[in-house]
């Protein structure tokens, strides 16, 4: 299998200058049999609001400010762009070196409410 890494580092889920997203939207018009998604680290690390799962999947409802809405956004223009790619997403694991910052009590919280967004649009997960 060939692969490609397009990961950023210091990429965010919420918007940002290096958002995720725009990764996705950049590499529209290419085509593959496999998109896996990674990312929350970044986000907690800069204390972003982790917001609230909207009520639909209209693009207009995500607060992508936030990680939950950002989180959203990502996986709406993966589907859109990726129609017939298998998706996944892999849930920020902790590392013995890793620096969770003051957010350390929030990690538990974006775990849980990751899996609640990929269980919405039907990505299965890691963890």
């Amino acid at each position: 299998m060939d692969w490609y890494n397009s990961g950023v580092g210091g990429a965010t889920i919420a918007k940002s200058k290096r958002h995720i997203t725009d990764q996705i939207i950049d590499s529209k018009d290419d085509y593959y049999d496999y998109v896996i998604l990674q990312g929350g680290i970044n986000d907690m690390h800069l204390n972003v609001e982790l917001g609230e799962i909207s009520e639909g999947f209209d693009r207009i409802l995500f607060d992508d400010t936030t990680f939950i809405g950002g989180l959203e956004k990502l996986f709406y223009y993966t589907k859109q762009y990726n129609p017939d790619s298998k998706i996944g997403f892999i849930i920020t694991y902790e590392t013995p070196n890793s620096n969770w910052g003051e957010n350390v009590t929030n990690r538990d919280e974006q775990n849980k409410l990751i899996k609640e967004v990929c269980e919405k649009w039907e990505i299965p997960y890691l963890d």
